[in-house]
């Protein structure tokens, strides 16, 4: 997880401008592009969480990349020079050796910049680390996500941190939010490598482990408090499917059921408008879901219509009207598919592509 620090060191406006003026002799139209672009995303990012060490992001945004197109020969010359050898992680990666190589280039000829504080955010955007500051993430993530970003990932992280308005939220959950984008983002990342078939450098890796562990706790933390107060929550007698639904979810989550999935069938189902799809580990497990579940959100204002398990202790159905749970077990989940049938039924009707 990252670590909150305040480096209370600013950058005038015209430092700003000439550093930029210089680290645009250095770098093609296409990368200076994309260091604008980190630039303005990395401010847009520190007003939300470090708003007094905007101006320092920025000048960490605009020398991010102040190594990224240097041939191979040179990187490695500037590491001997260092006497900073590449483990063999790293010699896999050549991405991330300008996050390396970067530090070493602003001290010698960028020194007005070279404050431990910009050099870390730097050092630490193209891998992360287990225990990142809030501004390493802020760069981490500006990289991924300025505007000029066309690639699938970053369209999609893109979206997941914006669209959920972090500029509303209080400062806890905005934080929190930050911790969620950046799993994801790493995850993405481990995913890009593992289709390249390299090993990844072992930083990310700890980086993702950390992030994936403090947020599980954390959601593991709400959802107590949550259910705790559970029948006190506003009624879903008159809720539509898809908050019905979402509620199903919680509470199976709640209770360690796995690989949740769900399904809007409306159009595609003539008993129901969403299902709810989940496993459990055992026939004790299937039945202590089902019984929650339909005490839980009764609590709610949702009574179940029906239920059948009948003899099967594989799989247990539990109909709210608008919403459909099913609970298996993993082979029976497996051997029916009604994942695929039902989101293949919502995909025909998309018409095809040219």
């Amino acid at each position: 997880m990252y670590k909150a620090k305040i480096a209370k060191i600013a950058f005038d406006t015209r430092a700003l401008a000439d550093l930029e003026s210089a680290v645009e002799k250095v770098l093609s139209p296409y990368r200076m592009a994309h260091t604008r672009g980190v630039a303005k995303m990395a401010e847009r990012l520190a007003r939300l969480y470090l708003p007094r060490e905007a101006s320092l992001l920025r000048a960490a945004a605009l020398l991010h990349d102040i190594t990224k197109e240097m041939p191979r020969e040179e990187h490695l010359d500037i590491l001997r020079a260092a006497k900073r050898p590449l483990r063999r992680d790293e010699r896999e990666n050549p991405k991330v050796w300008h996050a390396i190589t970067a530090p070493i280039v602003i001290k010698e000829h960028y020194p007005a910049f070279a404050v431990p504080a910009l050099l870390s955010a730097v050092r630490w955007h193209t891998t992360a680390h287990a225990r990142m500051t809030v501004r390493e993430a802020i760069l981490y993530l500006a990289d991924y996500i300025e505007e000029g970003r066309t690639f699938s990932d970053c369209v999609t992280l893109r979206h997941f941190f914006f669209d959920a308005e972090p500029e509303k939220m209080p400062v806890s959950a905005r934080r929190a939010h930050l911790a969620k984008t950046l799993e994801k983002a790493l995850e993405m990342t481990l995913a890009d490598i593992g289709r390249e078939g390299k090993e990844p450098v072992r930083e990310t890796v700890a980086a993702y482990t950390a992030f994936r562990a403090a947020n599980a706790h954390k959601r593991r933390k709400n959802m107590v408090e949550t259910l705790e107060n559970w029948a006190e929550l506003p009624s879903l007698a008159d809720a539509d499917a898809a908050e019905v639904a979402r509620a199903a979810k919680f509470v199976l989550d709640m209770k360690k059921a796995g690989d949740i999935a769900l399904i809007p069938v409306k159009g595609h189902s003539d008993i129901t408008d969403y299902l709810v799809l989940a496993n459990a580990i055992s026939a004790p497990h299937i039945q202590s879901l089902a019984d929650e579940l339909i005490f839980r959100m009764g609590e709610r204002g949702v009574k179940a219509l029906y239920t059948d398990g009948g003899n099967r202790r594989s799989w247990v159905v539990v109909d709210f009207g608008t919403v459909m749970v099913h609970i298996f077990d993993r082979e029976t989940r497996g051997f029916y598919h009604l994942d695929k049938l039902y989101k293949d039924a919502a995909r025909s009707d998309e018409g095809e592509t040219l």
